[in-house]
């Protein structure tokens, strides 16, 4: 765990810390490819369709996770809680130092 959020305080990087109000799933997608989020969002949707006991699916983009806080936030409570965590890091670690 981070420790930031347990830090009292502001961190001023210049960004707003965002919470994206997501509950828990078994499996959670992290990339910064909209498009990748939209067609995992639509296979999702097909497959709780088809078979309503799949694992639930929970898809962000980690662009919107830029404030460290915010990755604190989503890594207590939506990542610590998945079966299983798939991120697509595009453009490698320097795009998302702090989630690495």
């Amino acid at each position: 765990m981070h420790l930031l959020a347990a830090i009292p305080g502001a961190v001023d990087d210049g960004s707003e810390a965002v919470d994206l109000d997501q509950t828990p799933g078994d499996i959670v997608v992290l990339s910064a490819a909209d498009t990748e989020i939209a067609c995992l969002a639509a296979a999702q949707s097909a497959r709780l369709t088809a078979d309503q006991t799949a694992p639930s699916v929970r898809l962000a983009n980690y662009l919107r996770l830029g404030h460290n806080l915010s990755v604190d936030l989503y890594t207590d409570q939506i990542i610590s809680q998945a079966k299983l965590v798939i991120v697509r890091l595009l453009g490698g670690r320097g795009y998302w130092t702090y989630g690495v």
